[in-house]
């Protein structure tokens, strides 16, 4: 398990490098020592330069599967297409595309990708950062979930919180054990380009965004 004491969440990249470029330079002001990208890194107009820049970070970052990143790497080993704009499904000429930008170093970054990740966050939580849901990288969880489908979703956790993204903006839940297992949602990301910082800021948790 890994830990950090201060970790930054990025979800949804989908290829967009100028984003990503924006959101890293960002966190150069609140020094994370540990960086998880939530999935759907690549499935946009730059994925080998989206996924050189992150390699670049090191051991500073993790990464979660994405459903695109998964249908990337499908595309890849299915083999390219005489031209990605052929394909009909809207999905599968994005993840076709995609899979015609990277190479097998890229490829095989991708297939890497943990199904979900248990993060220990010192003076915070241990927490699961999953893409859709902990069950599924599809599911959509979102403010209109109900508290008797979050309890499907979150059955048999123990953790204290869960991050998700899969869609915009990015949301996440926590659950309080001290509060009669109440759900709360807390926005991860605001805008077009953003981030969230778990951490421990003069004695109190924090789920800070920007």
């Amino acid at each position: 398990m890994q830990k950090g004491s201060r970790v930054a969440a990025i979800y949804d990249i989908h290829g967009n490098l100028p984003a990503l470029e924006a959101v890293l330079a960002d966190l150069e002001s609140v020094r994370p020592d540990l960086i998880v990208v939530g999935g759907d890194v690549v499935a946009g107009p730059m994925p080998a330069e989206v996924l050189d820049r992150l390699a670049a970070l090191g051991e500073s970052i993790c990464f979660v599967r994405g459903n695109a990143d998964r249908e990337v790497v499908a595309a890849y080993d299915a083999g390219p297409h005489a031209d990605p704009i052929d394909v009909a499904d809207p999905a599968e000429r994005v993840a076709a595309y995609a899979a015609s930008k990277i190479n097998r170093k890229h490829r095989n970054l991708l297939a890497s990708f943990d199904e979900r990740l248990l993060i220990e966050v010192e003076g915070v939580a241990y927490v699961w950062f999953c893409h859709g849901s902990p069950r599924s990288d599809e599911e959509i969880v979102t403010t209109a979930t109900t508290e008797r489908r979050l309890r499907e979703i979150l059955a048999g956790l123990d953790q204290d919180l869960v991050v998700c993204g899969h869609t915009r903006p990015v949301r996440s839940a926590r659950r309080w054990y001290k509060d009669g297992q109440r759900w709360q949602y807390r926005d991860a990301l605001s805008g077009e380009a953003g981030w969230s910082l778990l951490a421990v800021a003069r004695g109190r948790r924090r789920l800070i965004s920007a």
